[in-house]
């Protein structure tokens, strides 16, 4: 499985905290990208108060909450996230064109071993990746909501990604406890992998 270390979430409105939350529970570091500093630090108190919930119900214990915490930063500098995150999970509005234009920009920018998603719930992930040229190494990964508390997390497949990305986000999603599927590009006339 290849290792991630670093992981960058794009959007601070209702998925991308949640999804952030996630992500530095199971240890790594975590930057939510904001289109200004202030919304990015608005995304991280709200993935902060996201582990605080799970820890009132006793989901975590405090020590789990407090290393999260400590594990989130939040930044507006888009590219130099770009550049260090070895997963990039992409949580913006619902708008095909500026999908399109990010990842094309994210896939430019990142190393070529970086994991790019999306938290797509209703874009084709082909289409989102068309103008990308890596397009092996991008997939949806759909949280449900709220992120943070449904387990819940499909993958799905581009027409160009690699079987081995599916399989290493789906192995990263079950360290983050989640209930990770992988949907094939195939489908609705294909079967659930695992």
């Amino acid at each position: 499985m290849k290792k991630i270390t670093d992981v960058a979430i794009l959007g601070v409105g209702m998925m991308g905290p949640g999804i952030a939350a996630c992500s530095a529970l199971a240890g790594h570091p975590t930057t939510l990208l904001g289109k200004s500093a202030d919304r990015a630090s608005r995304g991280v108190e709200i993935a902060e108060q996201n582990i605080r919930q799970l820890l009132e119900h006793n989901l975590i214990d405090p020590d789990q909450a407090e290393r999260g915490i400590s594990l989130l930063s939040g930044s507006s500098d888009f590219l130099g996230a770009f550049r260090t995150a070895s997963l990039i999970i992409e949580a913006i509005s619902e708008d095909l064109s500026l999908k399109q234009k990010l990842f094309k920009e994210i896939d430019e920018a990142a190393p070529p071993q970086t994991i790019i998603t999306s938290n797509t719930s209703g874009l084709r992930i082909t289409d989102i990746a068309r103008l990308a040229a890596n397009k092996a190494r991008i997939a949806t990964t759909h949280f449900w909501f709220p992120g943070h508390l449904v387990p819940l997390v499909e993958i799905v497949m581009s027409d160009d990604t690699r079987e081995e990305v599916a399989q290493d986000l789906y192995r990263l999603l079950e360290k983050w406890e989640k209930a990770p599927v992988i949907v094939p590009v195939s489908w609705p006339t294909g079967s659930f992998r695992q």
